[in-house]
């Protein structure tokens, strides 16, 4: 592929990304640290933004995603936000998973294998799932004792998935060509997509399952810019349905 093709793909999901970025809710946000730090509320601003997409719908491969933009300002406002503990348990698990996919992509990232726009690639994904880690990061109030709506938080800070962390980071630093490390980064993107809609299935908490629906077709983008780099063939990456069966397991993660 040449490198006039290979950026126009990599614009495209990035654009994508800012979008999701853009919409993410805002509420939770306003209402975890309206009181806090100045300065920290400001920097946690950069990751959210307005609702902004109603009811509208994203198509990933083959299916419509349920876009739950303005419920979640109705719900932030009437009550205080308490996720029950599954759904805690299950969006801590995304935002580790995209700690994960960060420190994979920057192990990518120091290989020998790839071109220059190869790995310019690899860090515009990185800074994808930095900023969706980010942003999780920001949802579940971060910092473990941080006083949150009048109580406080026991949501500790989330960690990398050591046992993808170990499965890994010895197939990508020992990847001999740029095909073989893309192949790896191709099924995380496609792990990272089935988890989102795995969580899609369970999360019952409104604003979370937003968030977890934006972020579902970033992934899916990068996983269709690998593909396509690798040229799989159409069918292979973009099936008739999305399933869950590349879904990472939350249990694997105990942090």
């Amino acid at each position: 592929m040449d490198a006039r093709a290979l950026r126009r793909m990599a614009t495209e999901a990035d654009e994508q990304h800012r979008e999701a970025m853009r919409t993410m809710p805002a509420d939770l946000h306003e209402r975890h640290f309206s009181t806090a730090d100045p300065d920290r509320t400001a920097s946690r601003r950069r990751f959210l933004g307005t609702v902004g997409l109603g009811g509208a719908a994203i198509a990933i491969a083959g299916i419509s995603v349920p876009v739950l933009g303005g419920v979640a300002g109705a719900q932030a406002a009437e009550e205080p936000y308490a996720p029950d503990a599954a759904d805690l348990q299950l969006a801590t698990f995304a935002w580790a998973l995209e700690l994960t996919a960060a420190a994979a992509y920057g192990l990518a990232e120091g290989t020998k294998v790839l071109t220059s726009g190869e790995a310019e690639v690899v860090r515009l994904f990185q800074g994808h799932h930095k900023d969706h880690a980010a942003a999780f990061e920001t949802l579940l109030g971060t910092v473990k004792g941080e006083e949150v709506g009048g109580t406080t938080s026991t949501t500790a800070a989330a960690t990398p998935i050591q046992s993808l962390v170990d499965g890994l980071g010895p197939q990508i630093t020992g990847a001999p060509d740029a095909a073989s490390l893309m192949q790896v980064l191709l099924s995380i993107e496609e792990g990272a997509a089935a988890t989102y809609l795995l969580a899609l299935g369970n999360l019952d908490d409104t604003l979370l399952a937003e968030s977890a629906a934006k972020i579902l077709p970033v992934e899916s983008q990068h996983a269709v810019v690998w593909s396509q780099l690798l040229e799989v063939p159409i069918e292979d990456y973009l099936p008739a349905f999305q399933t869950t069966a590349d879904a990472f397991d939350p249990a694997s993660y105990a942090g």
